[in-house]
């Protein structure tokens, strides 16, 4: 892995690794529950939700787009990062 919290010399990030997650796994549950609306009220939702996300991890849009182009050029580890967000979805799913 890579960053503050990562440990490889291939990369950079400036979330650590469990935060990166947690805001992914929070983008992929907001991106789930907009499914079934329409592109126009998407469009308007996606930019509150995301606000929203960003502002309870304390991270800025810029810095998870940092991070997410981190992972586009290390897809090793960007395998790593999506397989736990998964796992933290699922785990979400099954305290239900």
């Amino acid at each position: 892995m890579c960053g503050r919290d990562w440990s490889s010399d291939v990369c950079s990030s400036d979330l650590p690794e469990d935060q990166l997650i947690e805001v992914m796994t929070d983008m992929f549950l907001a991106e789930a529950a907009m499914q079934r609306l329409t592109k126009q009220i998407k469009d308007t939702i996606s930019i509150t939700y995301y606000d929203q996300i960003y502002e309870i991890h304390e991270v800025t849009r810029e810095e998870y787009l940092a991070n997410l182009r981190v992972l586009e050029r290390n897809p090793k580890l960007a395998k790593q990062i999506y397989d736990k967000v998964l796992a933290r979805v699922n785990t979400l799913e099954n305290e239900d």
